[in-house]
């Protein structure tokens, strides 16, 4: 179990990098969008009529996969009220940790279910500019529904085979 647990974490790791060099490569593509935009519309006088678009598509992009990275480096926010009362290493901390990896799991199965219905009726309307359906641009949805299931997944694995990553291992 132990072996799956550290086989699955490598596997984490891998989209964990994949995901964030995706993310560079969309802010990039997002940047110079707008920049010709700026360009076109300052220097030529003219408009560049998509650019906003696939900027706000990118940006999406960006904020649901960004969030799946953050959720499995730990560095998505959270609240410390109960930290005050549990103490670090024990049942309580353990309790909790199983906690929030359940709850990963349960948003990544919400996100991924419902993301899949709604690029589907999306796949049924189109964008203005582009003139691609407005189901691709959904599908980061049911993504990063996945990713999130699947992290959360890992977690509770680790957990429970106590082969936890330490938060440096997962950067």
């Amino acid at each position: 179990m132990t072996r799956m647990a550290f086989s699955l974490s490598r596997i984490a790791r891998l989209f964990d990098i994949v995901t964030l060099n995706f993310c560079a490569f969309l802010a990039i593509v997002m940047s110079l969008t707008l920049l010709s935009e700026l360009v076109a519309r300052n220097l030529m006088g003219t408009t560049i009529i998509w650019s906003a678009e696939l900027a706000t598509m990118c940006f999406v992009w960006i904020a649901f996969l960004g969030s799946t990275a953050a959720a499995r480096r730990r560095s998505h926010f959270s609240v410390d009220l109960l930290d005050r009362w549990i103490i670090p290493g024990g049942k309580g901390d353990y309790a909790l940790d199983l906690l929030a990896a359940a709850v990963f799991v349960a948003f990544g199965a919400v996100l991924l279910l419902y993301g899949i219905d709604f690029v589907q009726n999306g796949m049924r309307r189109f964008s203005f500019s582009l003139g691609i359906a407005q189901g691709y641009a959904m599908v980061v949805m049911p993504l990063s529904g996945a990713l999130f299931a699947f992290y959360g997944l890992c977690e509770l694995l680790s957990l429970i085979t106590g082969a936890r990553e330490t938060d440096a291992e997962r950067t």
